[in-house]
Formats: C-alpha cells, sequence, structure tokens
C-alpha cells in the first residue's frame, strides 16, 4: 500500500495531536485529518495538516460516530488511520469499536473494560494491588456528599479519580492537581468542587517527595497480538506549573536504561492483553527507593513525541501494526534526547540537580534537544511568530507559578 493512500484521522488538536502530525509527517510525508471541538493552538496554521472538522459536542458519543461516518464516506479512497489524542476519546472509540471498523477505520485500541479498568485511577491502583506495585497511599471519597478523612499528615495531593470528567467541569481556582499542605487549603478546595460541576469522586494521597525530576514518564505499544512492540521511559525535568497544567510535562530525557521498568510493568499489561499505546507516570520515593505508579493513560501522550525523538517513530509504529506486518521484537527507544515545550533559559533556571543540568546543556549543545512546534516543514511565518509566542509566555508562566516542591516535601536531589 502506497504511503500517499494513508490519511491519519487524529482526534484533538492539542500537542499531542500535533506530535502525531509531525510524526506520520516525517515516517511516511504525509497530512493528517484533525476532528476536535476546537482548533488549539498548537495545530493552528499548520502543513501538516489536511483538513479540519469541528464539532463543539464531539465527547457525544452518537456525534463522535456520526462526524467520524461521514469523514469516511467523504474519503472513500484513501487507508483511515484513527488515533484518539485522549482518555474520553479513546473511551468512545473503544465503546463503538465494531462500527468504526464498518466505517473503515484502523486503530490500536483494548476492549472497553480494559480501558475502564486501567484510566479509572481506583481500577489501576487495584491493578498495582494485584501485580505488587508500590503506588501512593489514596483515600478516595466523593466531595459531594462524603468528608474527608481526619487527623490527615501533610503535604497531600489532591487529584480528580475521573480525569476525562474533570476536564470537562468548571470552577474558581480549579487546578489538575492540588498539592496542599494544610487542613485550611484542603477545607477550601474541597468547598469549591461541592459546589462544581464536576460528578466524580478525588483522590487524596500521600505526596512523595522530590521535585519534578524524581518523575519518570513510561510510553509503550503492544500490538494486536498482545505482545510488546515499543518500550520508551523518560526522566523529567520539568513540568508545567500552571493551575491547568500542572503536573503536565514540559522538558524530558530519555532515559537510557528503560529495562527494570519494564520488567515492572510487563506482568500487569501482558495481563490484560493490551493493544495499543499507554503511558504511565511514575516516581521515585527516595524514602523506599522504589518507583510508584502514578497512572496509565490509554493513549500516546502530549509529551509523547519525545519517542520519536528517542528512535522509534510512534506513526511508524502504530501503522506498520495495524496495516502491514508488524515487527517480532520489541523496540527499547534510548537514544540520548532532550524534549521540551519550553525555552532552554527556563530549564537551565528552573532544573535544581547539577547533573540533570548538565545533562541538557549537552543535548543543546550537541543537537539533540527538540521542541516539536518547531519542525521546518511546517515552519511558516506565521508558525514562527506562534513559536516564539508560545516561549516568551512559557518564560512568563514559570516566573508566576512555580512550586518548589523540594520545599513542600523537605528533599533534597535525587541522587
Amino acid at each position: 500500500m502506497e504511503s500517499q493512500a494513508l490519511l491519519p484521522v487524529l482526534l484533538g488538536s492539542d500537542q499531542n495531536a500535533y506530535g502525531m502530525a509531525r510524526s506520520f509527517h516525517e515516517a511516511y510525508g504525509v497530512k493528517s485529518a484533525i476532528i476536535a471541538r476546537r482548533l488549539l493552538s498548537a495545530c493552528q496554521n499548520s502543513r501538516l495538516i489536511a483538513s479540519v472538522t469541528l464539532k463543539p459536542d464531539l465527547e457525544d458519543e452518537n456525534v463522535l460516530i456520526k462526524t467520524l461516518a461521514d469523514f469516511s464516506f467523504a474519503h472513500p479512497k484513501q487507508t483511515l488511520i484513527l488515533v484518539p489524542c485522549s482518555d474520553a476519546y479513546a473511551r468512545l472509540c473503544a465503546r463503538r469499536a465494531a462500527d468504526l471498523k464498518e466505517y473503515r477505520y484502523h486503530f490500536a485500541l483494548s476492549d472497553e473494560n480494559t480501558l475502564e479498568t486501567l484510566s479509572q485511577k481506583e481500577g489501576f491502583y487495584q491493578t498495582c494491588e494485584a501485580c505488587g506495585l508500590p503506588y501512593p497511599k489514596t483515600c478516595e471519597f466523593d466531595p459531594k456528599t462524603e468528608n474527608a478523612p481526619e487527623n490527615l499528615r501533610f503535604p497531600l495531593v489532591l487529584k480528580p479519580a475521573d480525569s476525562a470528567a474533570y476536564w470537562n467541569c468548571s470552577f474558581e481556582g480549579k487546578r489538575k492537581v492540588f498539592f496542599l499542605s494544610a487542613q485550611a487549603e484542603l477545607n477550601e478546595v474541597l468547598g469549591r468542587l461541592k459546589q462544581s460541576d464536576y460528578p466524580g469522586k478525588v483522590l487524596l494521597q500521600d505526596f512523595i517527595p522530590g521535585d519534578d525530576s524524581f518523575m519518570r514518564v513510561i510510553n509503550a505499544y503492544f500490538g494486536a497480538d498482545g505482545s510488546l512492540k515499543l518500550f520508551c521511559v523518560g526522566r523529567v525535568l520539568l513540568e508545567e506549573h500552571t493551575p491547568e497544567g500542572i503536573g503536565s510535562y514540559a522538558a524530558i530525557v530519555t532515559e537510557e536504561d528503560p529495562q527494570p521498568l519494564y520488567e515492572q510493568v510487563r506482568p500487569m499489561l501482558e495481563g490484560f492483553s493490551y493493544h495499543g499505546f499507554l503511558n504511565i507516570d511514575v516516581k521515585f520515593d527516595p524514602r523506599t527507593n522504589e518507583y510508584c505508579f502514578f497512572e496509565l493513560n490509554p493513549r500516546q501522550g502530549r509529551s509523547s513525541y519525545f519517542v520519536t525523538c528517542a528512535g522509534a517513530n510512534l506513526a511508524r509504529v502504530l501503522t506498520e501494526d495495524v496495516l502491514y506486518l508488524p515487527q517480532t521484537t520489541p523496540v527499547f527507544a534510548n537514544n540520548p534526547v532532550l524534549w521540551a515545550n519550553i525555552p532552554k533559559s527556563v530549564i537551565l533556571k528552573y532544573v535544581k540537580d547539577p547533573a540533570l543540568k548538565e545533562k541538557a546543556k549537552r543535548a543543546f549543545s550537541a543537537r539533540r534537544a527538540y521542541n516539536q512546534l518547531r519542525y521546518p516543514p511546517d515552519f511558516s511565518l506565521a508558525r514562527r511568530k506562534q513559536y516564539l509566542l508560545n516561549q516568551f509566555n512559557q518564560i512568563q508562566k514559570y516566573r508566576r507559578c512555580f512550586i518548589d516542591k523540594l520545599a513542600l516535601g523537605g528533599t533534597k536531589t535525587e541522587e
């Protein structure tokens, strides 16, 4: 099949979607179609985008399926590869997998029950418990009908149990994750949640000491036969620190020995006969010298383009699995690179670990540092202006919002 017949269909328009569009363009020279609720800046004015379809109520199951059906009928001669770029889209597509196959879409998704179990934090922690994987001490409750446990030891982390539902709600002071150092802070947040339109439960977790650099992100792909095709681990240099972005990764370097974490997670994933992309957030706990498992997203993430940079093109791995003869030997992507969506100056200012700061400097000097928005074939004047404004805004955001998590946890940098 000629690559020109390929038409990637990306559900979403954030940096995740753009990273996949860039990966498809690098691998096959093809443009992608965007179907989304709205067109975000990452995909605006892009030469990598063949068409844009906007539906404000796209997360309505019937609207999504009709939109995809109409798109398929309008492109009868092209091979459609469907790539959900959010948890909500992944779960909806898994639920309607049979319909999507009738409409000629090729995709990689586990069954709905597997995605529900692993993407909901309660199910993920139960799975970790069964597999002997450490996870933060956690209590779950409904802020609208239940009170928080008493005699809590701070600092604590508060986060939604249902990330997809939380994404669509709004209330004053909303943050992706709350870092809390006192009971008064917890009471204030719970009061706001009680009045909000968030319908789900929340998790109160033990704060694992350590700053952003204690985090790791696992990216993997399992084929239709249930076997591992790709595995890559990134070490986080910095996360975002704005209220809406905190916890999202802003700078990552490749972990050059991914084998230890692979051996830990393999039994869990092979037990589910998982199919498709996933990323898992992990944090090194200096108190136990173990990795603590936070959550699993049943898709590639907004920072997953770093895997393409590290030597395993995400689009090629997906396409070869769903269309061509898939590889039989798993690829452990570990080329030493730095991925970042923030300027070099921010990295050098806010990364505290001297060894990691030096590693970042070496990556910049060796031209092994990548910002996925800075892509020469797509760097028109309009995109260049967007990029420069984006980078300037990143500098301002860190000045306003940076949280020193070492001070919060009272922890030295990781050895």
